[in-house]
């Protein structure tokens, strides 16, 4: 775009007269570069110049004022046009872009009124114009709009293809109606749509508002019977449905599915398995866990922490001791403090507390001594979990023999204890 309106410029010194395609060019090398205020400035130097703008100079600044989130000047303009200002016809360019720009916006009430207007200049809407609206009501208070339209679509064209589908779940779980994302869904095969896996990664979000977990489970079990791929998004919003369900076992189960399909995890992920596992009290799970995020080169967060503390808490046993957990704790209320959250979410206090870093290094100190047998977890790697621990706490590795043994569930965090208090406090 620069070099657009340097050209520009030179023709100007030269004393020649910019044509319409000339102009045409530059407003679109303005769309491009997302300068919506040069591209308006050359339109208003050609209402000077007298040059009659054509369809191409017109699309091209409503789709630069779209980028630019300028909803109102593209609502400007197609006023214009259907007076007949600019002495051009409306099109389908022109409507689907002035509604692209109302749904950056969110201006959803603004964008439905486009479907009058050009049913008015005798145009029907496409599928991408009933698109484009669909996703301006995708915060979800308008999710009865997004409902009718789809429908409309449905009965009355034009034909809905994956993308209405997908777009209209997303808005029905941004509104928290997941029985009629569900009813949404089912609607695809009778459309003889099929869908994809965008698809089956909203109707799991909308799942997590309250959906029975095997439901989630079924439709894990669609997406497979599809031949459709899962992806860290599929396994994410599902870890989380599980973890919200109490599901601990499920949880670490998808965990596994991505271990075995070299999928990385990510932070959010392994915390949302760590919310279930404190559920259900698996503090030694919890510990191997956090182990086994190490090991894959993911630093525990002050959520991971705040996890594991309520576990433990939750057995009535302590691991960490008393004394280190009530660190621990004060250190995950500061932090919670510090982010303009509620200490109390994390079981701690906003008062003075240890720094965050060394919180989590006791936190691998101990899931370095501890090792679950669940054949749902992978095993952990406690070399490079002990590796990031004596990065932490500049510690000496305990000895291979002291994380050979494993804890039972039932009675506590006593195998280990003395050696992970040992490497603690040297």
């Amino acid at each position: 775009w620069e070099r657009a309106l340097a050209l520009m410029a030179d023709l100007r010194l030269a004393g020649f007269r910019a044509d319409v395609i000339t102009f045409s060019a530059a407003i679109s090398a303005c769309d491009k570069g997302e300068r919506w205020m040069q591209a308006l400035m050359l339109w208003s130097e050609m209402e000077v110049a007298s040059v009659k703008p054509d369809a191409v100079a017109r699309n091209s600044l409503v789709s630069a004022c779209a980028r630019g989130r300028q909803w109102a000047h593209a609502l400007q303009l197609l006023a214009d046009a259907s007076c007949g200002k600019d002495g051009q016809h409306m099109d389908h360019i022109l409507f689907n872009t002035t509604a692209l720009a109302c749904a950056k916006e969110r201006r959803w009430s603004e964008a439905m009124l486009l479907l009058g207007q050009m049913r008015k200049s005798t145009l029907e809407p496409d599928t991408i114009t009933c698109n484009t609206l669909l996703s301006s009501c995708e915060h979800g208070e308008p999710w009865p709009h997004a409902v009718h339209l789809l429908w409309h679509m449905r009965d009355r064209g034009p034909p809905p293809n994956v993308v209405s589908y997908n777009t209209c779940i997303h808005v029905l779980d941004k509104g928290h109606q997941w029985m009629r994302a569900l009813d949404v869904f089912a609607d695809m095969p009778l459309a003889r749509v099929a869908p994809n896996t965008i698809t089956f990664n909203s109707i799991i979000s909308a799942c997590e508002k309250g959906v029975p977990w095997e439901v989630s489970v079924g439709i894990m079990a669609d997406l497979h019977a599809h031949n459709l791929q899962p992806d860290q998004i599929t396994y994410g919003a599902a870890v989380t449905t599980f973890s919200k369900a109490h599901a601990w076992e499920r949880s670490l189960h998808l965990l596994h599915e991505m271990h075995g399909m070299a999928m990385q995890w990510d932070a959010v992920v392994c915390n949302s398995a760590l919310a279930a596992c404190s559920k259900g009290l698996r503090w030694s799970t919890s510990l191997s866990l956090v182990a086994a995020m190490v090991s894959a080169s993911l630093q525990p967060d002050m959520v991971t922490l705040a996890a594991v503390v309520r576990t433990c808490e939750g057995v009535g046993r302590h691991a960490p001791p008393g004394a280190v957990l009530g660190a621990m704790r004060r250190s995950v209320g500061r932090e919670f403090a510090r982010a303009g959250g509620e200490a109390v979410r994390a079981g701690g206090d906003a008062k003075e507390g240890p720094d965050l870093a060394w919180s989590v290094g006791v936190l691998v100190s101990y899931a370095s001594a501890f090792r679950s047998e669940d054949p749902l977890l992978p095993r952990c790697a406690f070399d490079a979990a002990e590796a990031e621990l004596r990065d932490l706490l500049s510690v000496e590795a305990p000895a291979a023999g002291a994380r050979r043994g494993v804890a039972d569930e039932r009675d506590g965090p006593s195998l280990g204890r003395e050696r992970a208090r040992e490497v603690v406090t040297s």
